[in-house]
């Protein structure tokens, strides 16, 4: 018969924080996109964005990142305005858009 842990064994058993994987993480979520099962959120990839830099931001790690790079990627997604009342950013290349 299968053995389970009772609760118990839940709240004594250490916690362990693997920083360096949560980086790596976020990293290559600005480096390369979302993984594969989030490329429904595309059009949210501005959003994707500012949760990864926040995140890395939390984890003391957001000074490794080249910010020039990133700022450069960004405004790569900022529509022309045609008018003060047209424009602002895309965050997927559907729009006919590269990224």
């Amino acid at each position: 018969m299968a053995s389970f842990a009772t609760a118990e064994e839940f709240v004594d058993a250490p916690l362990h924080f693997n920083k360096a994987s949560h980086v790596a993480y976020f990293k290559s979520c600005l480096k390369k996109g979302l993984p594969y099962f989030y490329t429904t959120l595309d059009t949210q990839r501005m959003s994707a964005v500012y949760f990864s830099l926040s995140a890395l931001d939390i984890l003391g790690a957001v000074d490794s990142l080249d910010k020039g790079k990133i700022i450069d990627a960004i405004y790569q997604w900022q529509l022309p305005s045609k008018s003060a009342a047209h424009g602002g950013f895309i965050g997927t290349s559907s729009l006919g858009q590269p990224l």
